[in-house]
Parts: structure tokens; C-alpha cells; sequence
């Protein structure tokens, strides 16, 4: 006995509903296993013998002024593999591995994370003195509203506003 178009119509929808629901429970246990595995926030830890690297995956806001001139990082500016930009007007990007010990799971060198290696990887020069001028330029550097002295040796984190002056 062949089923009624109004029969076949309830099948349908009924299909589609479970279908949707299915999907909707795997994707609601994806996204919860990922929050709960704290992999965006922590990285991940590969071991070859005594040697470890942890992936960073990491941004800071970058505003400012260098020689009376605004700051403005280019989009897609500086290598993938060290400090870069990609669509976001001055937002710096970091995402590649740092070598850590896995005694005191610690990372080891955090040097390509400092303010100067990553303006240097984005091509920014900043010159003794600005022009017009015959004395030193000097260094203001803020991180999150706070004057910070470290100045370019400054590591920078996730989530830092950095606000840089040099005049």
C-alpha cells in the first residue's frame, strides 16, 4: 500500500527533526569538549626526547605614535612564524612554538615574544631621533593603561593593550 503525500510530507519533517537534533548534540559536545580541554589557552606540549615545545596562540593591541606618526600595522605585515598581522587594524599576532622543560614547565625563551623582535619582524624601525629634532627620541611604552619600564624589552601577552610613544 503506497503512502499518502500527507503521509510522506510527516515522514519528512520528522526525518529532518531528528536529523537536526542529532547534529545539534554532537556539535553542543564538540564545542563543550573543546572549551573543557583548555587547548586555546594553554597550547599544546610535544616531547621528542628532552627536547618540548609548546604551541602559543596568542594577541595584543598595538596603538601609539612613533615620531608624531600614528601607528598603523599594514594587514597580512610580518612572517606567520613569528609576530604578524592578519585582517585586524594593529592587532598582533603570535602563533608558533616555544621551547619549554618539562621538569619546571617553564617556558625556556620568551625572547621572540618581546616588543622589540616583534616590531622588528614587522619592519618598524625606530630611529634615534625623530626629525626636526637633534636629541635622543625617547620611549613611552603603556600595557593595559600602565607605564611599563621594561620599554621594548617588554614580553608581551595575550590579551595586551600596548600603547607605544616615541618621540
Amino acid at each position: 500500500m503506497k503512502a499518502s503525500k500527507k503521509q510522506r510530507r510527516q515522514w519528512f519533517w520528522l526525518g529532518t527533526i531528528i536529523v537536526l537534533l542529532v547534529l545539534g548534540v554532537l556539535i553542543g559536545y564538540s564545542v563543550a569538549y573543546y572549551l573543557q580541554s583548555e587547548v586555546e589557552e594553554t597550547g599544546v606540549d610535544v616531547c621528542v626526547g628532552e627536547v618540548c615545545s609548546r604551541s602559543i596562540h596568542i594577541h595584543a593591541d598595538l596603538s601609539g605614535s612613533i615620531c608624531g606618526q600614528a601607528i598603523n600595522l599594514t594587514k597580512e605585515q610580518g612572517p606567520l612564524t613569528e609576530a604578524h598581522t592578519h585582517k585586524e587594524k594593529n592587532l598582533l599576532h603570535f602563533h608558533n612554538t616555544l621551547q619549554f622543560d618539562r621538569q619546571t614547565n617553564r617556558v625556556l625563551d620568551y625572547g621572540p615574544l618581546a616588543l622589540k623582535k616583534s616590531l622588528a619582524d614587522l619592519d618598524m624601525v625606530l630611529p634615534e631621533t625623530c626629525l626636526g629634532s637633534d636629541q635622543a627620541a625617547k620611549l613611552q611604552l603603556k600595557v593595559n593603561d600602565k607605564i611599563v619600564a621594561a620599554g621594548l624589552d617588554y614580553i608581551w601577552q595575550d590579551g595586551d593593550e600596548l600603547e607605544l610613544i616615541y618621540q
